[in-house]
């Protein structure tokens, strides 16, 4: 008996309250499980309830429980605890449920949804009852509500499936009837799961189950039906497909060969047989297709999962043909690819060399291209060629496969052109066969011939090194191997390749060394090849000695540049201006050009262009007149922080050549207005990077203004006020730079490279350097050699005297010292007795300077500084000049501040060889910086030593 307690009833004061389960009077709720009971005593009395509806009928479809809501009102006419107790029979009652409220009872009776279709009639019971037990219960309990309940027939149909295969057997399928209740309206099927591997159809009396041939595993499909009349007309069937993987495991649809190459001549037929294997879980195979191509690709089937694809390249471009082929196995078996890969090669090819790289060893016979022309299956046919190239001609137009060459000849004019590379030419062959095309094959053609542009004007002396720039290239112009350079008036010695390192690249000068040059006899160097002829002449002069002459100049800074043996001049600059001071049967002349900004200008070696640079500047000038040739801006001009440097310190090289045609240049980092950095530079055309532009031809390096770092690459030294100083070698092999923190290097032509040399006392620089970088002399006079101090040279100098500047000869044998008086003449300073002192250094260190001998003392004319009587603002009567010598040390010029001096030296002084830097550089290490060199033996004071008489 299924018992639902509801709760307890109690009078109390004349009023009818119900105990519920839950809360007291007032409250109460469904459970099986009652309150204590509430307040109140026992005594007689009659318990009722009216039941609404007084009677439950209803239905339900079968495999679905119904539930029916009824009431009641209560009364008790006793004043005991009252217990209210449902009960009903389990075989067809699921659950009781009710609450009170007041004397009104809500409740529930929850219908089994279990029940075989049919009808059952039962009844709920409401006891009322005075225990907890419900032993005694009260007059008129219990009170019965009857219950008619109806279980309809649902839709009759199998509700489990279970389907199973292995590998490519059959997709297995099933019909499940189904009975459709006559009361259950339209019925209708919907399906989720894994529709596809299994699919269901309802046809209104049956369910019709298939699969399909799936890869191994676990599918599951639901399918539901459902009346329209009643929601409660609904059945699912459940179907579970197990496939098994075969014996060996699954395997995917596969074709053989994985991608097809074939290399066949136009005209001809080109194929191969595919084979398909299904995969492992189905048997289907679909026809294969052709993508991705409009060429005429076939397809055929030889049975057995073979086919054939066949191309017929008659008519068909030379080149390559793609097609991909594609295979699917039905719905389930995916697919698989291949590309067929199809290279159709001409019926017919010359066997020639078109690519072809002039030389120095070309011939004019080197020039003609002569080709066979062959088939691929070896039947003659008659062949034609022409060409639209202007530089290639035809010499043979027409012949037979097999039997005759085309020959074509470049023009021999090529040789000359202006570029390297880039030369792509081409013809056109065709033969008198149907189906194949005309044959265009490239023609290419690198010129490499061999040109020499320049070189230095003079060789100052009997020997030396000379540098040729041009179009070189040490790997293909064969020039050195060929035996095509030859040299006339000097014996050559040696040559050979250098790199020329501001580009990317084989770009290469040539070091020529000669010896057994006559004075007044050029040299002659030429490049002799069988298409071009190339050459430089070098006029050789004995080392000038240049006539005695002075000239007073206004008070400025002017720089130095070089003396040009050539034109037996030298070049300076000055405020605003160039000048050049020449002489002509032992005359000197000054003449001078306007050059706003300028801040140094450099003689190019071969003497044909003078360069100026000012601010972002750079100007190529003719050497005599002045008159601008070209300009351009360094890095493109503003906003670049990068200028040409206007601050070296006072008479210093701000710009210089060296003799390997490499300008040198002193850079500024401007930045905010303020100096930021400064070191010196190699200035090319081709742009910062260096990168060569393909041309043979030199570019002016005012065409377009680049920098190139030194090898060590760094800007040296921050914020200062001074630039950095340069200093060149007599025969320029060698430039110096000196940074404004004293940080020295130096570039030599014979490497090509920059090399660290030490760091100069604060306030020093280097101003004077020997042609093989072994000998140094500092602005303080210290001379530094291969790594040691060998004194210094102002201890030549008369006490009453004071050193202004200093300079060595080419071979760094002897040095050279500027000094002079300074006297008191009608009440105001002036230099006088102006002397170059020549030191032979030959002993030194065994001999010590200030003890080595002074092979000569030239006074010269005046001054070089201070002598006006009345001091420029700025203006101090101690000076500092320039000592700037000629090729070969024959001369001497001196340039200060006031005044210009050329000075012939002795003889001794002399050298006939320029060695060009061909003995081992050195490495000066970094000394303490010292106020003042110990070898120095008297210090000396600035100020009046002398009166004029």
């Amino acid at each position: 008996m299924h018992l639902d307690r509801f709760g307890a009833v109690a009078a109390q004061m004349g009023l009818w309250c119900m105990v519920g389960l839950i809360a007291g009077c007032g409250g109460g709720g469904g459970g099986d499980t009652a309150t204590t009971p509430g307040a109140g005593t026992s005594g007689p009395g009659v318990f009722s309830a009216v039941f609404s509806p007084v009677a439950l009928n209803t239905y339900t479809i079968q495999g679905n429980p119904d539930q029916v809501s009824y009431s009641a009102t209560l009364s008790f006419t006793g004043s005991a605890g009252l217990y209210l107790v449902a009960e009903g029979e389990p075989a067809v009652v699921a659950a009781l449920d009710g609450t009170i409220s007041g004397n009104t009872l809500q409740g529930t009776v929850t219908l089994r949804g279990d029940l075989a279709p049919g009808s059952y009639s039962t009844q709920m019971k409401l006891l009322a009852c005075l225990d907890t037990q419900c032993a005694t219960q009260a007059a008129g309990s219990p009170a019965v509500l009857p219950i008619t309940y109806e279980v309809r027939t649902n839709i009759q149909v199998q509700q489990l499936v279970s389907l199973q295969r292995t590998g490519r057997d059959p997709a297995p399928s099933t019909s499940l009837p189904v009975t459709v209740p006559a009361g259950a309206g339209t019925v209708q099927m919907t399906v989720v799961g894994n529709t596809d591997a299994i699919s269901a159809t309802f046809d209104g009396a049956s369910i019709t189950v298939t699969t399909v041939q799936v890869r191994s595993g676990q599918y599951t499909l639901q399918a539901t039906l459902r009346g329209s009349s009643d929601p409660r007309y609904v059945q699912t069937v459940t179907v579970n497909y197990t496939v098994n993987a075969p014996p060996g495991g699954e395997q995917p649809l596969t074709i053989s060969p994985p991608a097809v190459y074939l290399y066949p001549s136009q005209g001809t037929m080109a194929t191969r047989t595919l084979t398909a294997t299904p995969p492992t879980w189905t048997s289907a195979l679909d026809p294969p297709q052709i993508l991705g191509t409009s060429d005429p690709f076939v397809l055929t089937s030889l049975g057995n999962s073979q086919y054939q694809v066949s191309l017929d390249t008659t008519g068909l471009a030379v080149g390559l043909h793609l097609a991909q082929v594609q295979f699917s196995a039905g719905p389930t078996g995916g697919t698989a690819s291949i590309y067929v890969y199809v290279q159709v090669g001409t019926a017919f090819y010359p066997t020639g060399n078109f690519n072809l790289n002039l030389d120095a060893t070309t011939t004019q016979a080197g020039l003609v291209i002569s080709s066979p022309v062959l088939t691929v299956d070896g039947v003659a046919a008659h062949w034609t060629v022409t060409t639209t190239t202007p530089w290639l001609s035809v010499l043979r137009s027409t012949g037979v496969t097999g039997v005759d060459t085309a020959d074509l000849q470049i023009d021999p004019t090529f040789a000359g052109d202006p570029h390297w590379w880039g030369y792509s030419g081409s013809i056109t062959l065709a033969i008198d066969r149907a189906g194949t095309s005309a044959l265009l094959v490239p023609v290419s053609v690198g010129n490499y011939v061999p040109r020499l542009d320049r070189s230095a004007a003079v060789l100052t002396g009997s020997a030396g090194r000379l540098y040729v720039v041009g179009a070189l290239s040490s790997t293909y112009s064969a020039l050195l191997a060929s035996g095509t350079l030859h040299v006339t008036g000097a014996n050559l010695v040696a040559a050979s390749y250098r790199n020329d390192t501001r580009f990317v690249g084989d770009v290469t000068d040539l070091a020529i060394d000669v010896s057994g040059a006559v004075a007044g006899q050029p040299i002659t160097i030429a490049a002799v090849t069988p298409l071009a002829t190339s050459q430089v002449t070098i006029a050789v002069k004995a080392p000038v000695q240049v006539p005695q002459g002075y000239r007073s100049l206004p008070y400025g800074n002017y720089r130095p540049s070089a003396y040009a043996a050539a034109m037996d001049a030298f070049y300076f600059s000055g405020t605003d201006t160039v000048y050049r001071w020449a002489q002509a049967s032992g005359s000197w002349t000054l003449s001078q050009g306007s050059v706003p900004g300028v801040s140094g200008v450099a003689l190019r070696p071969d003497e044909q262009r003078l360069y100026a640079v000012a601010g972002y500047t750079l100007e190529a000038l003719d050497p005599i007149s002045f008159a601008p040739l070209l300009s351009g801006l360094l890095g493109g001009g503003p906003p670049s922080p990068t200028q040409f440097d206007p601050a070296a310190p006072s008479g210093a090289a701000s710009v210089a050549f060296a003799s390997d045609d490499r300008i040198i240049a002193s850079l500024v980092a401007v930045m905010n207005g303020q100096r930021s950095s400064c070191n010196a530079h190699w200035i090319g055309a081709g742009g910062a990077t260096g990168t060569y532009l393909g041309s043979r031809n030199l570019v002016d390096p005012a065409a377009f203004v680049g920098s190139a770092d030194p090898d060590q690459g760094y800007w040296s030294y921050t914020n200062s006020q001074t630039g950095v100083a340069l200093v060149a070698s007599p025969s320029r092999h060698v430039v110096l730079a000196t940074d404004a923190g004293g940080a020295v290097s130096f570039y030599q032509t014979r490497v090509a490279a920059w090399s660290p040399a030490g760091l100069a006392p604060a306030g020093t620089y280097m101003v004077a350097v020997s042609d093989d970088a072994q000998r140094m002399v500092r602005s303080d006079g210290e001379v530094l050699a291969a790594g040691s101090d060998l004194g210094n040279l102002s201890g030549v100098v008369p006490l009453n005297y004071l050193p202004g500047g200093y300079g060595l000869t080419q071979d760094g044998r002897y040095g050279l010292v500027y000094g002079y008086q300074i006297l008191l003449e009608s009440g105001a300073q002036r230099a006088r007795n102006a002397t170059l002192w020549v030191v032979d250094m030959s002993q030194a260190p065994t001999v010590p300077l200030a003890a080595a001998p002074v092979v000569a003392a030239i006074a010269l004319a005046d001054a070089v500084g201070c002598t006006s009587a009345t001091l420029a603002a700025g203006e101090s009567c101690a000076h500092t000049a320039s000592v700037t010598l000629s090729p070969g040390s024959g001369s001497a010029f001196v340039l200060g501040p006031r005044g210009l001096a050329a000075v012939p030296l002795p003889s001794s002084a002399i050298v006939m060889t320029a060695v060009g830097g061909g003995a081992q550089a050195f490495t000066q290490p970094r000394p303490a910086p010292v106020s003042e060199p110990a070898s120095r033996p008297v210090a000396r004071t600035v100020g009046v030593l002398g009166t004029s008489p």
